[in-house]
């Protein structure tokens, strides 16, 4: 097991893939975590809270952690809607066939633009 440090609304994992900040991630049985893809039921973990290589330890912020997180979106989303996973570690407003992650605190206007969202718990 690796070495880890857990707080109230963070935990360190390993990376298992190069990853951005403000992505969405899902443990792997090795205990790594990598970027959620759009399809239904991904095991939501948390938001990556900066950049981290391949093998490398990065900080997560967690789903059940309380509080506001950052996310990247893939597309337009309106303040107050539903967002959900999409590919690449990204969120959405597309309900169909995509994890329902939390809701849109603020408005993105474009793919790649990092807005803030409240997690459902």
């Amino acid at each position: 097991m690796s070495a880890t440090t857990v707080s109230n609304s963070t935990r360190s994992f390993g990376a298992g893939e190069a990853l951005s900040p403000y992505l969405l991630v899902k443990v792997e049985a090795d205990g790594d975590v990598v970027k959620c893809g759009a399809a239904a039921d991904q095991p939501v973990v948390g938001l990556t809270t900066t950049s981290a290589a391949n093998n490398e330890a990065t900080t997560i912020s967690l789903v059940n952690g309380g509080g506001t997180a950052y996310a990247t979106a893939n597309e337009a989303i309106t303040a107050g809607d539903l967002v959900f996973t999409a590919a690449d570690g990204k969120i959405t407003s597309s309900v169909v066939l995509h994890t329902k992650v939390g809701v849109a605190l603020e408005t993105s206007a474009a793919d790649g633009d990092v807005i803030e969202i409240s997690f459902f718990q």
